[in-house]
């Protein structure tokens, strides 16, 4: 029995196939990712980062958005040098 745990996994590793986590996108320019890119503060201390969805929307991940805390949101400003 112990030896079946190995062929499977080789099993597995062979027949594997990639993955595709997006479908039908399509690859933005740098500057659209920097200006779709940004920071949350909290006012709690916390510190993360979300995706700009709309004028009014940034998905981020539900901690970061705790209920009873107010919630600073920061643009990334891309630099050229």
């Amino acid at each position: 029995m112990p030896r079946l745990a190995p062929s499977c996994l080789g099993a597995l590793l062979i027949l594997a196939t990639p993955a595709a986590a997006v479908v039908g996108g399509a690859e933005a320019p740098d500057a659209a990712l920097a200006r779709s890119s940004v920071m949350v503060l909290s006012s709690r201390g916390g510190v993360c980062t979300g995706i700009v969805l709309a004028r009014d929307a940034v998905l981020t991940a539900a901690h970061c958005a705790a209920p009873g805390a107010e919630h600073r949101v920061h643009f990334f400003t891309l630099i050229h040098i």
